[in-house]
């Protein structure tokens, strides 16, 4: 072994752990002979198990690293039977595959340190005994029954029989997935949605977890969106973000560790990110993701690569400031000759299957696989991980469709954000690359097949459907009433700072500080939802912090409920002013519209369209 490099002994190793994993040996073998003992020792054990398709696979596997001579060529066959063992992992039986399905280690250590049971952590059979003998005292029993049903679902034994020690048929997929449930409930300390139901909604009573600052749906106690680079994320993700307290979006550190990243499901109600998150997240998540054109995609990153400057990239590792340095200096098809099988690979190559499968599959393996290997997970993700899928060339109705799934009222167009003008690109170099961009989407167009598919059947008809009458007759109550204001002495405030029911505004300038504002825009009218006493002659107000330009104020118009309503100013300390609009509400809310007649943009101090500016709207009794 020592003509070996270090490239080759640190595939060794990693092959030879797996081997001695699989093969249920104690300790991984040092040297040639060795492995491939362990290996076929693991080849008869899987197919005494069951897991015949790894088991056929891993004879010819082993055969090629004992007949290769050079270590290029060594290493190839080593780095080829890692990947093998790699994408069957998820789908081995749970009997073999606790160690050598790290998710489902994980799961069993986090329901040991829940249970304060060590003895737990040692393995499949006993994690399921502690969970047998804690469960008649959990009051989150009733929640934790189904998951372990759905384990039982796959072949057996009963929920009884397992909770006694038995070791599930199931894949190790679905043990993990559904024990990572059964974790984040023991570890949460507040209850949890009720499970999914037929239509994938949770099935809650108006309010049941509904905090101040949440997600206001009446369906919904989260929304994550697994947000893949270039297909419209950044504009969904500012409008995501309004429909929680701006203390309650978490983004950045998604590209954390995942261990990190489960602890933001018990804080966070709106979730967005570049890591897909799918398979870990609890019940009461709307999941949802993007697709478009792939070609389109992956000219769009280039492109937007071309417009970065040494700021951008200066805290990136080397190797990724010279590929964004090359995209910006090489014609297309150059770059994507140098770069495609580069170390980022898979920012150019099937870039959508890879982050969708990493729902099901390591996502360090998905990074660096075949794509050949992953379409079939990512087409599960689609398929049953995901209650929206949306299309960025459909964004209007994809937000829509989003809207309708958690009661919200619906969204006009906005505009689209970080728009990398690939057009261009496409236009001008797209033809000589055509046939490098089809071979690195190949398996992303089959992919974005399947998303159209789910979007027509899915999403198209309530998105075109949902309209303001529409949720006014079925939502409006129930999710206004999930506001939580705050009464000063004189009248009931909703801070901006909070969730946000309606449209027309801009994302909150000032997020998270006292000085904390809202401008109408980009179009002319802003619309605001919110609780109000039904019959009672009351007041609304809103607190102004300026215009953006003063003839503004003067063409100011309010309507309430669709009709005109005469409104005046009243002076107010640290203020512009506050606006104050008489009514008699015949509902238990009001759709409050200011419209500014134009919103103007002020370059290059800013260049947004914008309208008047507020930090606090509500009501007093007239």
């Amino acid at each position: 072994m020592e003509r070996h490099g270090p490239d080759w002994l640190a595939l060794f190793g990693e092959a030879a752990m797996h081997a001695a994993t699989l093969a249920d040996l104690e300790v991984p073998p040092r040297d040639m002979p060795g492995f491939c003992a362990a290996a076929r020792a693991a080849q008869a054990r899987l197919a005494a198990e069951g897991a015949t398709a790894l088991a056929e696979a891993l004879g010819p596997a082993t055969a090629r690293i004992m007949a290769t001579g050079d270590g290029a060529s060594d290493e190839a066959a080593l780095a080829d039977w890692i990947a093998l063992v790699a994408a069957h992992r998820p789908f081995l039986p749970a009997t073999i595959a606790v160690q050598a399905y790290p998710p489902l280690a994980r799961a069993i250590s986090r329901i040991a340190m829940a249970l304060g049971e060590a003895e737990a952590a040692q393995g499949l059979a006993e994690c399921f005994a502690a969970l047998g003998r804690a469960l008649p005292t959990l009051a989150r029993a009733p929640e934790i029954i189904p998951h372990l049903d759905h384990i039982a679902s796959h072949g057996g034994p009963t929920r009884e029989d397992m909770l006694e020690g038995a070791i599930p048929a199931a894949p190790a997929l679905a043990v993990a997935t559904s024990l990572s449930h059964v974790a984040t409930l023991l570890e949460i300390g507040r209850p949890d949605a009720p499970g999914i139901g037929p239509e994938g909604e949770a099935g809650l009573q108006p309010g049941g977890f509904q905090a101040a600052s949440g997600l206001p749906s009446p369906r919904w106690q989260r929304v994550l969106h697994t947000h893949i680079q270039k297909c419209a994320g950044t504009s969904l993700n500012n409008w995501l973000n309004t429909l929680a307290g701006d203390q309650r979006v978490w983004d950045a550190r998604m590209q954390g560790s995942l261990a990190r990243t489960r602890l933001a499901f018990q804080g966070a109600a709106v979730l967005h990110g570049h890591r897909n998150l799918m398979a870990h997240a609890p019940p009461g998540t709307l999941r949802m993701t993007v697709l478009r054109e792939p070609v389109a995609r992956l000219v769009s990153q280039i492109s937007d690569w071309r417009r970065l400057d040494d700021m951008a990239t200066r805290t990136s590792p080397a190797d990724l400031r010279e590929m964004v340095a090359d995209a910006q200096s090489l014609p297309l098809l150059e770059f994507l000759q140098r770069h495609w099988r580069g170390p980022y690979r898979y920012y150019l190559d099937n870039t959508m299957t890879r982050m969708l499968a990493s729902s099901r599959l390591d996502k360090g393996f998905c990074e660096a696989a075949d794509p050949s290997l992953l379409l079939g997970a990512a087409l599960d993700c689609l398929d049953q991980d995901a209650e929206v899928v949306g299309l960025t060339e459909e964004l209007d109705l994809t937000r829509n469709a989003v809207a309708e799934r958690l009661g919200l009222p619906p969204i006009p167009h906005f505009p689209r954000l970080n728009d990398s003008a690939s057009a261009r690109v496409m236009s001008a170099e797209g033809k000589a690359a055509a046939e490098h961009l089809a071979a690195l989407t190949r398996f992303d167009a089959k992919l974005y097949a399947r998303a159209r598919e789910l979007f027509e059947a899915r999403h198209r008809a309530t998105a075109e459907a949902w309209t303001d009458e529409a949720f006014e007759a079925r939502d409006a109550a129930t999710t206004t009433s999930l506001l939580r204001g705050d009464f000063d002495g004189e009248a009931v405030c909703f801070s901006v700072r909070g969730p946000l029911i309606g449209r027309g505004f801009h994302p909150r300038d000032g997020a998270g500080t006292p000085r904390r504002s809202l401008w109408s825009g980009p179009g002319p009218v802003l619309t605001l939802y919110m609780p109000v006493p039904r019959g009672q002659p009351i007041e609304l107000l809103v607190w102004v912090r300026g215009y953006a330009d003063p003839a503004q104020r003067g063409r100011l118009a309010v309507r309430v409920d669709g009709a005109p309503a005469p409104h005046l100013f009243e002076p107010l300390r640290g203020h512009a002013e506050r606006l104050v609009i008489p009514h008699r509400p015949a509902r238990a809310f009001v759709r409050l519209e200011l419209d500014t007649g134009e919103a103007m943009a002020h370059p290059p101090h800013d260049p947004r369209p914008r309208g008047i500016a507020l930090d606090t709207y509500g009501w007093r009794p007239a």
